[in-house]
């Protein structure tokens, strides 16, 4: 019926290496130029930042709506 989906171990295993070596080899570049290149981010604008998006996903959740947590933060 579609309600439960087996995957291999090797798929899982696969795709979340494929995640983790993404994240290593590009993601800091993505990080740097985001965080330091377009907007500069201090202690404080980076703490409310993160205040900003976790209202924003808690609030989202607690009226059932989807929310994803990348758009919420961005």
């Amino acid at each position: 019926d579609g309600s439960h989906i087996v995957l291999p171990l090797w798929v899982e295993v696969s795709a979340y290496s494929a995640i983790a070596l993404g994240t290593l080899w590009g993601g800091w570049k993505i990080i740097e130029t985001m965080g330091l290149r377009i907007t500069t981010l201090h202690a404080n604008s980076g703490a409310a930042a993160n205040i900003g998006a976790s209202t924003a996903i808690f609030g989202a959740t607690a009226l059932g709506a989807p929310i994803s947590t990348t758009q919420a933060a961005a």
